[in-house]
């Protein structure tokens, strides 16, 4: 079921639709590829573009579905060493675009080093700005009266997220 642009499965996973905001994403970024050159531009210029045009695809609804993501499970674990964190939050689909579109710019293998592709440009894997704004959200739903609709709606989905397999409680995401 698609409501909003966001997928909803009945078994209640929003892989679905991460996967179709991701492959929206990757259509964006491919035409866009096919419209730009990487020699008339700078990179920071690229990048620039890239946020502004794709970035909104990719991180569509973030509030609903990032609790459900790989690098939410690894925010989640009390203890984790950098390179598994780094492999947890790349397996996402949205990050796994972002970081090929890295390496498009830079000119590098798909197979390249990913925390040195991070290095070289700067840049932050994008589930970091995504948590980024799940926590502005967060911090406005609590803000809100409990009369409100929204806020209302919010806490029907933590009670239901709690209910998952993960049995973590939701501002451990947060």
């Amino acid at each position: 079921y698609c409501y909003l642009g966001i997928s909803f499965t009945l078994n209640g996973s929003l892989k679905k639709a991460m996967e179709r905001l991701t492959e929206k994403g990757k259509r964006a970024t491919a035409i866009m590829k096919r419209k730009i050159s990487t020699e008339a531009l700078s990179a920071w210029s690229l990048f620039k573009l890239y946020d502004s045009l794709i970035v909104p695809i990719l991180t569509y609804g973030v509030a609903v579905w990032a609790p459900s993501s790989e690098a939410a499970k690894v925010l989640g674990l009390k203890a984790t060493d950098p390179d598994t964190f780094l492999k947890r939050i790349v397996a996402d689909m949205p990050e796994k675009a972002h970081l090929s579109y890295i390496k498009w710019v830079l000119g590098v293998h798909r197979k390249a080093t990913n925390s040195a592709c991070y290095g070289e440009t700067g840049r932050a894997p994008l589930m970091i700005a995504v948590f980024e704004q799940c926590v502005k959200y967060f911090v406005r739903v609590q803000a809100l009266s409990s009369s409100s609709s929204e806020a209302n709606c919010s806490l029907l989905a933590l009670a239901a997220h709690e209910q998952q397999e993960l049995k973590l409680e939701w501002s451990t995401f947060w």
